[in-house]
């Protein structure tokens, strides 16, 4: 981006669930996506502001606010937020000087392990060769700038130990608990809103859907507070709930991670000026306001007891 900046005028930033969701470039602008397994609002913030220092034209920018960055514990300069994150490729940007040296002396001491089938040299430089030979073996006519197909399946093939979790294996691993730093994150919630303004940008703020069972198990309340506190900042759709959607298994991975026709379902709904062409399923993708707050936790709480 930063060597080609008239490439790419419109960004996505979100963890690893928003991944789903292939932009197309009749979305208004040219679309580039940031969803790594770890994406802080304070990241895209910091990555928003490089782009303009950059003379980089930004046009529309689209923010997850998943549970995982909402209830994120990171605070502090960069070295502190690295040091909680689990491997170097996870990593913020670095933009200052000092955070450039703090990261490349990082990646130049870095050890790989290898481990299960990398336990020895043959057996890494056979697994390199094998996944050189498949790049190799793609069509490389297809530009990379196109979205990949909606009907790949081999990596979208929905898991059935991890989407059929018990409720003690819910309540362990996933989200929906009481989050400390939750006044940090609405504080960047904020500036990326008023950097929007400011900037005369397009901003889209939404949340993702999670299958059923972790709405049924998980703390609602806790997250339907967040919600209240976030529309007081600025409105954003909500896919969240139970409905036919987030009920269907076919549209998920796992409990976490929905399928890209699931992420299609959701720019229809945040994009389509056409309601012809938008989801028929009313309560899949709610736009979210201080009018409706009320409303609509009331509607998410009645799912819950039905």
């Amino acid at each position: 981006i930063m060597q080609h900046p008239e490439k790419f005028d419109s960004f996505l930033f979100g963890g690893s669930s928003a991944s789903a969701i292939v932009l197309q470039h009749q979305l208004n602008g040219n679309w580039y996506s940031f969803t790594p397994g770890i994406l802080s609002l304070w990241e895209a913030e910091n990555l928003l502001e490089e782009f303009k220092n950059k003379n980089i034209k930004i046009k529309n920018v689209l923010i997850e606010l998943s549970d995982e960055n909402l209830k994120n514990n990171e605070t502090g300069n960069y070295s502190e937020r690295c040091s909680i994150r689990p491997s170097l490729d996870l990593y913020p940007y670095p933009r200052l000087f000092s955070e450039k040296v703090f990261f490349y002396g990082k990646y130049c001491l870095i050890f790989p392990i290898f481990k299960h089938a990398f336990c020895n040299h043959d057996d890494f430089v056979n697994f390199a060769k094998n996944k050189i030979n498949k790049i190799k073996s793609k069509n490389h006519n297809d530009s990379l700038d196109e979205p990949t197909s909606t009907d790949i399946s081999y990596d979208e093939k929905t898991n059935e130990e991890r989407i059929n979790l018990s409720k003690e294996d819910i309540l362990l691993n996933l989200p929906m608990i009481n989050a400390p730093f939750i006044e940090e994150r609405l504080s960047e919630i904020e500036k990326i809103k008023n950097f929007a303004q400011e900037n005369n940008i397009n901003i889209v703020f939404f949340m993702s859907p999670l299958y059923y069972t972790v709405y049924q198990e998980g703390d609602i309340k806790a997250y339907n507070d967040y919600k209240r506190k976030i529309a007081e900042i600025t409105p954003f759709y909500d896919f969240s709930g139970i409905n036919p959607i987030t009920k269907d298994k076919n549209y998920f991975i796992d409990l976490i991670h929905f399928k890209r026709k699931c992420g299609t379902l959701m720019l229809d709904r945040m994009f389509s000026q056409n309601k012809e062409f938008a989801p028929k399923i009313d309560d899949f993708g709610v736009y979210v306001t201080t009018k409706n707050i009320d409303e609509h936790i009331k509607n998410l709480n009645d799912q819950i007891k039905q």
